[in-house]
């Protein structure tokens, strides 16, 4: 039999071994092709639609996370795959098998594996590169069809498999050439030798608990200028407070519970609690690891989900109209705005009552407020015009006394329609046609009749609106015009979620260089949503590659005492023990071992998006629940799936 025989045999044989670090490896190629392989489409890489700076961004950053994340994934398993072959090898060499020889065996399984994972990712990713292409232009609602190039993009596949390749290679020579043969005759007997009950350390105890609890209270108490420069120290304590929690903690609660002669005599559990305490020392740092990495994806897909939804939620809540805008044409401006309400209509939109449209006289005005002038451009209404608009709206009216005026501003957060703020002893003029009218500013209203988001709110990006008496404004108007006259259109859309594509068409009808002042809801909401999908769509994928990695690892600590474990158990099993009870006993340990990291893990969660919560000022604890939900789903089939393959590892020597 030939070496590479040989080496196909030990893989073939060991398969239910290497499915995970195979599942796991063949994932991340499959999504780092798939990611490569949309940013690097013409149709997508030439930019200029909405989300597209977040989705280059989101996709290169994502690339080689991906690539550094499989390095060190990589490591690891490999590492552990060695461990659990080298009794087998420790035999080879004692068969006569040269150095050489068996590293080159080595080597030739680390080939076959790393080949065989490659060709799968991109075979896969090159199948569902036109879905996730798909998926993507309906995310960033692009109307042209899928890319023809991400079928199968050459260059993306070339690109991916060399750097994985390569990545795959360095470390399985890295890994092979660690190896000494003389070491590994040694550890032939070394599953002979007798465990010694897990040592722990009142101090170490203590400080585990102390960096826990401390890392707990400080992310807790932190105020929101603390939180960013107290976020990477309370995560370096938390996680020495992890791995001490395992290697001290859970073996003196483990301990405890076994000096309760009640609980530790009843059925298994005698043979359960021993067989934790030495599993949570041997695999402590692991489910460290694995604890840390979870507590990271958690937090991180808390985050992203709470940020998605409260920038969609505070879009809604800064918005009182649905869509505004002042458009200049005193001739056909009224023409034209009837003709974008009736392409909304004919688009589906579903307009409210209280459309209003309300012209407007353009004019230089120099506000006089205690003494300090403030000069811009404003438009003028008529008090009759608002009043009328009012009325159907369903808003408060505004009275105004010849020779006075009042300034209209939007509706801030908190504010209501209609508060009128008085501003005695101020003037107001008015320059238009060459010619000057001074009026009374008697102050300003709030009033819903504009759509002003935050921004436009707090940075005063439209032009001002100014009321006054109608008489007045026909004296103004009788001055001349300096042109730029039209009207002020506003309304609001039942359905404006679902109302983009409509508000696009729509808004083609409108000349851009006579439209001032354009405010939507839909577009606003249309974009935010977009970067939020973009954002969702890279962190699923980076979320389901961190948890197959996490519980890869944890599959692979099983097979890598599989061995002693069928010794372990056929003994039990002599000793009278059924194998309904084994396999009670196996449940309970991996259900420990497989839950315990995501249940502190959570608690980690928790105490970071409070300190997250208290910097933005708003409560996220709800999303991180279904972020904790929507990992432990995944982590629960993950389970249920590597139970039953160890199971049947088990079965034909135990059962």
């Amino acid at each position: 039999m030939s070496l590479f025989q040989l080496a196909y045999s030990n893989v073939r044989e060991n398969r239910r071994s290497y499915v995970s670090f195979f599942a796991s490896f063949a994932f991340s190629v499959m999504v780092f092709y798939i990611f490569d392989a949309i940013a690097t489409a013409p149709e997508i890489a030439a930019g200029g639609y909405k989300g597209a700076m977040a989705l280059d961004g989101s996709l290169h950053v994502a690339r080689w996370v991906i690539a550094v994340f499989s390095f060190f994934f990589t490591l690891y398993s490999n590492s552990a795959f060695l461990k659990m072959r080298k009794r087998d090898l420790g035999i080879m060499a004692l068969l006569g098998a040269t150095p050489c020889q068996v590293r080159s065996m080595l080597l030739l399984e680390n080939a076959i594996i790393g080949l065989t994972s490659i060709v799968a990712g991109l075979s896969v990713g090159a199948l569902l590169s036109r879905l996730i292409a798909m998926a993507t232009l309906q995310m960033l609602r692009l109307d042209i069809p899928a890319p023809a190039g991400l079928a199968v993009n050459l260059h993306s596949i070339w690109r991916t498999a060399l750097i994985y390749a390569g990545l795959f290679s360095a470390i399985s020579l890295l890994n092979t050439v660690s190896v000494r043969t003389s070491q590994v005759i040694q550890l032939v007997r070394a599953p002979k030798k007798p465990k010694s009950p897990p040592a722990t350390s009142p101090i170490l105890f203590v400080l585990g608990v102390a960096c826990l609890a401390g890392g707990y209270y400080v992310a807790y108490t932190l105020t929101p200028w603390q939180v960013v420069h107290a976020m990477f120290p309370v995560t370096a304590v938390v996680c020495v407070g992890t791995y001490l929690f395992f290697t001290q903690v859970s073996v003196v609660v483990l301990r405890h519970l076994s000096d309760r002669k009640s609980l530790y005599y009843r059925n298994i559990n005698l043979i359960t609690l021993s067989d934790l305490t030495f599993q949570m020392k041997d695999n402590a740092r692991v489910l460290a690891a694995v604890t840390i990495l979870s507590a990271i994806v958690l937090t991180s897909s808390g985050v992203v989900y709470s940020m998605g939804e409260i920038g969609l939620r505070e879009v809604q809540s800064h918005f009182v109209r649905s869509v505004s805008f002042a458009l200049a044409g005193p001739d056909d401006a009224r023409e034209v705005v009837d003709s974008y309400v009736r392409a909304l209509e004919a688009g589906g939109v579903r307009l409210e009552d209280g459309i209003a449209r309300i012209p407007y006289l353009n004019a230089e005005v120099e506000k006089i407020d205690n003494g300090d002038p403030e000069r811009k451009t404003a438009f003028l209404i008529s008090e009759d015009d608002y009043n009328e608009w009012a009325e159907r709206a369903g808003t408060s009216p505004i009275q105004i006394e010849p020779g006075c005026a009042v300034e209209l501003m939007p509706v801030a957060s908190g504010d209501q329609a209609g508060k009128m703020e008085a501003v005695p002893n101020n003037a107001i003029r008015i320059q238009r046609g060459g010619h000057e009218t001074e009026l009374t500013y008697c102050g300003h209203m709030r009033t819903d009749l504009r759509a002003a988001s935050s921004m436009n709110y707090w940075y005063r990006t439209w032009t001002s609106l100014i009321a006054i008496d109608s008489g007045d404004i026909q004296d103004i108007a009788g001055l001349g015009s300096d042109g730029g006259d039209g009207v002020i259109f506003s309304c609001d859309v039942e359905n404006w979620k679902v109302a983009e594509r409509a508000e696009q068409a729509a808004r083609t009808l409108l000349p851009e260089d006579r439209l001032a002042d354009y405010t939507s809801i839909i577009s606003t909401y249309a974009e935010e949503n977009t970067h939020y999908g973009v954002t969702m769509f890279v962190a699923v994928f980076m979320m389901f590659l961190f948890f197959l990695a996490s519980s890869s690892m944890l599959y692979f600590r099983f097979f890598l005492q599989l061995r002693e474990d069928r010794e372990k158990y056929t003994a039990l099993r002599r000793l009278g023990l059924s194998w309904r009870e084994i396999r009670a006993i196996v449940s309970r340990e991996m259900a420990v071992l497989f839950f315990m990291p995501w249940v502190v893990a959570t608690l980690h969660q928790t105490f970071a998006l409070r300190s997250f919560a208290t910097a933005i000022d708003t409560s996220v604890w709800s999303y991180g629940a279904v972020a904790a939900v929507a990992f432990l789903i995944p982590q629960t089939a993950y389970f249920l799936a590597a139970r039953g393959a160890y199971l049947a590892e088990l079965a034909p020597v135990a059962k």
